[in-house]
């Protein structure tokens, strides 16, 4: 589906110099072609139907690599979002890259075709430790054998890190996937990420991570973006006064409001720090 595309981008017109930025799960692929300025010239989403297996999700971007143009053309870079909740932050100072899996392995379960990425965080002197499934992986490699793997988790950070405030927190909803950031003092104390079915499911985990760190009302400001949808910011705006949007203003222009927020961390994937 079609979400947006500049008059500027032609199906003949070269890509070499341009980046692809994307995000896979099993319910679907989003994608944005991005100039060397970071203007997005075309936004493109693929529903995928539930896939049974790692594999039968690998199949279906594979006919969805052959069948849409713009997937079969050469770009500059490429960076891939693999949203899940298979991931923690491990200090730097204690990172060892041969027991990234075990470590993962004791905060959630694995599967046996899931492989270990692992990406500093710089602003959070932190690595993040993440699991993707090997099946997608292959095909993505197979098209663009220098693509990044990134967790959003990493922009959300990212992001947040730049704000201004000791005590700020951060929201970010994907189609299954809620990330949260918490910063107290101007340091890093909480991401996490949790599997939700509605919006509620991302407040309640919210409440409880505000809770554990004694955060009130009036004493930090939540920042938020993604697929939060108006029922879901009347809640936010409900309970938090100091209640911010994560998306730059550029991209509400080119885009609107409500795309600009679903798509925010796809869309500035090659622009938040850690991706440098």
């Amino acid at each position: 589906m079609l979400i947006y595309k500049d008059t500027f981008l032609t199906a003949s017109r070269q890509t070499d110099a341009y980046c692809l930025a994307a995000q896979v799960d099993a319910s679907g692929l989003s994608y944005a072609v991005i100039d060397g300025e970071g203007v997005c010239r075309l936004l493109q989403t693929h529903p995928f139907s539930p896939a049974a297996s790692y594999n039968d999700w690998a199949q279906t971007l594979d006919t969805t690599f052959r069948e849409d143009e713009w997937l079969t053309k050469t770009y500059a870079a490429s960076r891939w979002l693999f949203p899940s909740n298979k991931a923690m932050l491990v200090p730097e100072s204690l990172f060892d890259a041969e027991k990234s899996y075990a470590c993962l392995r004791y905060a959630v379960p694995l599967d046996e075709l899931d492989e270990i990425h692992y990406r500093p965080l710089p602003a959070c002197e932190a690595m993040l430790v993440f699991a993707a499934p090997n099946p997608p992986v292959n095909e993505i490699l197979k098209r663009y054998p220098n693509a990044q793997l990134i967790h959003p988790q990493e922009s959300l950070l990212s992001l947040l890190a730049a704000q201004d405030g000791d005590n700020r927190v951060a929201l970010g909803i994907t189609r299954e996937l809620a990330g949260i950031a918490v910063f107290v003092g101007n340091k890093l104390v909480l991401s996490n990420t949790c599997p939700i079915r509605t919006f509620t499911d991302a407040l309640y985990n919210l409440l409880l991570a505000l809770n554990a760190f004694h955060l009130t009302q009036d004493n930090f400001t939540l920042y938020y973006t993604g697929d939060i949808g108006e029922d879901g910011e009347e809640l936010l705006r409900r309970y938090f006064p100091r209640l911010r949007e994560l998306c730059d203003s550029h991209h509400h222009i080119q885009l609107g409001r409500p795309r600009a927020l679903i798509y925010h961390l796809l869309l500035t994937l090659f622009t938040h720090p850690s991706c440098e």
